[in-house]
């Protein structure tokens, strides 16, 4: 058996009769990551013409970034109007197939203390209290004027927004706490000090971002790494044959004329399906 979930969540599957104390210890100690805020957002308009690419946007309110951290992670999100720090990215500017001719994919991130949704952690998605409702349409607001003074006229073009909350996180990934990246990535809790992929309980190995590292890249060569040790193969990489037919073409999406055929019809099939289907606009 193989858990990518968080140390937290996987042994809380297991009776602790079966866990040695040494372990039970550890896991009482361990801390994890931070909690995040995730909207995103349906756009009837050019985002080009607003200024954003397929690049990736890190805005900070000012340079010193261990500051904004702490901004985010300590001060009480609602006693300002906008977050001193956001990561903004569209899916569809990324990906041209993704793309339907008139509705763009936005999305925003902004670390948030876990301890504000603590309160509502029993309830059940769907069915939470108005308390928290409220809190989410406080938090959303604050999103929205901090995007809006990145990307200026960006509210007209919003159909549609849903927002994420730590909350979110735990329910639909089991993260201990809504973390975005497994266990806190500090010195006792990395490379040799991390969870390994072996565990005391036999027949149960991790990966994931508790493992090996966290990220895309981390948690992908953690899941090499867990099954190299599983099968007994001494190096991970061996596990990896090349594939002519499963190489990774990227094409810049900036330049339409380097596309393939097949994206450039690909992208006209949905721009037609939107121009005869209608609009999205609730």
């Amino acid at each position: 058996m193989v858990s990518n979930a968080d140390p937290g969540k996987t042994y809380q599957l297991i009776d602790n009769e079966f866990l040695s104390p040494k372990l039970l210890k550890r896991l009482q100690r361990t801390t994890y990551s931070v909690a995040s805020l995730n909207m995103f957002l349906v756009i009837d308009g050019d985002l080009r013409q607003m200024g954003l690419d397929s690049g990736n946007v890190w805005y900070a309110a000012h340079s010193n970034l261990n500051e904004v951290y702490r901004q985010l992670l300590e001060d009480d999100p609602l006693a300002t109007d906008e977050f001193p720090g956001m990561f903004i990215s569209s899916p569809s500017l990324k990906d041209p197939t993704s793309y339907d001719g008139r509705y763009h994919s936005l999305e925003t991130v902004t670390f948030i203390p876990y301890s504000r949704f603590s309160a509502f952690e029993k309830s059940i998605t769907g069915q939470r209290p108005e308390a928290y409702n409220q809190l989410k349409k406080q938090l959303a607001e604050k999103v929205l004027r901090t995007l809006e003074g990145r990307i200026p006229g960006i509210r007209d073009a919003i159909v549609k927004w849903e927002l994420g909350t730590p909350l979110t996180n735990s329910y639909y990934v089991e993260g201990t706490l809504g973390n975005c990246y497994g266990t806190e990535k500090v010195l006792g809790q990395m490379g040799p000090f991390a969870f390994q992929a072996k565990t005391q309980v036999g027949g149960l190995y991790l990966c994931g971002s508790s493992t090996l590292s966290h990220g895309v890249m981390g948690a992908t060569n953690s899941g090499i790494n867990t099954a190299a040790q599983i099968l007994g193969v001494r190096r991970p990489l061996d596990l990896l044959t090349n594939d002519p037919s499963q190489e990774l073409r990227v094409y810049p999406a900036e330049h339409p004329e380097s596309w393939p055929e097949w994206v450039v019809k690909k992208a006209a099939v949905k721009s037609r399906r939107v121009r005869e289907g209608g609009s999205v606009r609730k």
